[in-house]
């Protein structure tokens, strides 16, 4: 799937809110922009799929991209909610430098 259908496949099921729909598409891809996605998970404060993207696309993910977009939302309760469920899950695959970022922040 090159960027542009992958892109527009992500605004449709946006525009649908199919949560879980958009996450099933990332997880058949990879080597994409996934900075929508990102973009929507963090805006809805969806902690959860949040931390199921990290799970599946760990090293093709924009981490200093996640980070910072959710530290700019100053939601602290999300950030800490979003890190339970990447613990839970995966044991942080959060890139480490962004991981002492995001811990550092919610202090």
């Amino acid at each position: 799937m090159i960027q542009e259908e992958f892109d527009k496949a992500i605004d449709l099921l946006i525009k649908n809110n199919n949560r879980d729909e958009i996450w099933n598409t990332c997880a058949l891809t990879e080597g994409l922009n996934y900075n929508k996605v990102i973009d929507y998970y963090v805006d809805t404060r969806d902690s959860f799929y949040i931390a199921e993207l990290v799970s599946i696309l760990a090293e093709d993910l924009d981490n200093e991209y996640l980070v910072n977009k959710m530290i700019n939302t100053q939601d602290k309760d999300f950030i800490r909610e979003s890190l339970n469920y990447c613990n839970k899950i995966m044991q942080y695959s959060i890139d480490p430098i962004c991981l002492e970022k995001l811990l550092e922040y919610v202090k």
